[in-house]
């Protein structure tokens, strides 16, 4: 949260935080600790790897061998692995039968920072990639991938029809919908999705999340203009 709302600051937040190996060698292989402990543990590796790219926890998650990482861990590999490697977590997605491991390797393929790659995940996200019940997983994915984030909108709009015909107007289709106001950085991004879900909002009732979704995204660009972000 601190990262996206302050992400010209990520150098002074990770001030706040350090790595040290010893922290994560004997835990990051077990699941046997306390969820809390656990949870942060998880975010202050994901900040550091990630947001503040902190090259010390970069070095350790090179050195790790994935199929000894627990179950928690494994999400956190993938998306670091697809970040150098989309071969290798697109294959864990098709041919592994591990459900955890999928559904990590998914994370992974829209952590991808090739923009060819990037393009492909895009371009056959709605046409089989993936399943269509985890589209909206993998649209997160790519909401929190600093090259792919600027692409959503767009992508979103033009493949509203097909979106429409896949998920209906229910769950899954709310959630895409949320994601496209989430990636939203910019007012040009925020007025284009306005403009668009602004012709075509009478035609599904839960387009009722596109208002609460814009409210939202308002608020934060509204913080953005203040110089508040």
């Amino acid at each position: 949260m601190l990262i996206s709302l302050f992400p010209s600051q990520s150098s002074k937040i990770n001030e706040l935080f350090t790595f040290s190996k010893d922290e994560y060698v004997s835990l990051i292989t077990t699941s046997k600790t306390a969820l809390q402990e656990s949870r942060i543990r998880r975010s202050k590796l994901s900040l550091l790897l990630f947001d503040c790219k902190d090259q010390n926890a970069i070095q350790f998650m090179n050195e790790m061998d994935w199929n000894s990482l627990s179950d928690e861990y494994q999400n956190i590999y993938m998306r670091f692995k697809g970040q150098t490697d989309f071969d290798f977590v697109l294959n864990q997605y098709q041919t592994n039968q591990n459900v955890q491991i999928k559904s990590a390797a998914l994370i992974g393929i829209g952590s991808t920072l090739n923009d060819d790659k990037i393009k492909y995940v895009f371009d056959n996200c709605l046409s089989g990639l993936v399943k269509a019940q985890e589209v909206p997983t993998l649209l997160n994915a790519l909401k929190n991938n600093e090259k792919a984030r600027p692409k959503i909108v767009d992508f979103v709009i033009s493949q509203f029809n097909k979106i429409l015909e896949l998920y209906g107007d229910g769950f899954q289709f709310q959630t895409i919908i949320q994601v496209a106001y989430d990636s939203v950085t910019t007012e040009e991004e925020f007025n284009k999705l306005n403009l668009f879900f602004s012709k075509i909002e009478n035609s599904t009732d839960s387009l009722s999340t596109v208002k609460r979704a814009g409210e939202m995204t308002r608020a934060k660009l509204d913080l953005v203009n203040k110089g508040f972000i």
